[in-house]
Formats: structure tokens, C-alpha cells, sequence
């Protein structure tokens, strides 16, 4: 039986954040162009792809269901800094 790798490992780059982020950016806008797909798959192995497609989907779902089920968040407020 093969054995998958870790997802973890190309994920932590900041070169394969920016080609993730280039990746669901442009598929949220439904252009996804040769050139970010190229930049995918040359990062990422096909199951690391998946996976991380994956993730992304489940945390939308998440909170679509605690948006619908009315969750109430119990953790302070965070605001982002943007210019790190």
C-alpha cells in the first residue's frame, strides 16, 4: 500500500501560501487561468491539492451551519493587522 505525505510540508513555504491564495482567489471568481493552475501543480502534488480544497470546503461549511444554527461565538474579538 502506498503511503500519502504529509500535507503540511509544501503548505508551509510562503511561496505555496501566495499560489494557494492566487488558486482559491481566482476559482471563487471562476476564472482559473493556465497560468495560476500551472503554479499549482508545480507546488503541490495532486493529493495535496485535494486536501487542501478539502479544507477550504469544510470550514466554508462550518460556517454556513453555525451562520444558520445561530452559534454565538465565545472567543474576544480579533482585529488583523494588514501591514505585516
Amino acid at each position: 500500500m502506498t503511503r500519502i505525505p504529509p500535507v503540511a510540508t509544501a503548505a508551509q513555504s510562503p511561496a505555496a501560501i501566495e499560489a494557494l491564495n492566487a488558486f482559491f482567489g481566482a476559482l471563487g471568481k471562476g476564472v482559473l487561468d493556465g497560468k495560476v493552475g500551472e503554479r499549482i501543480a508545480i507546488t503541490f502534488a495532486l493529493v495535496e491539492i485535494v486536501a487542501h480544497v478539502a479544507h477550504v470546503a469544510l470550514n466554508v461549511f462550518t460556517n454556513y451551519l453555525n451562520s444558520v444554527a445561530g452559534t454565538e461565538i465565545d472567543f474576544p474579538h480579533v482585529s488583523l493587522d494588514r501591514s505585516a
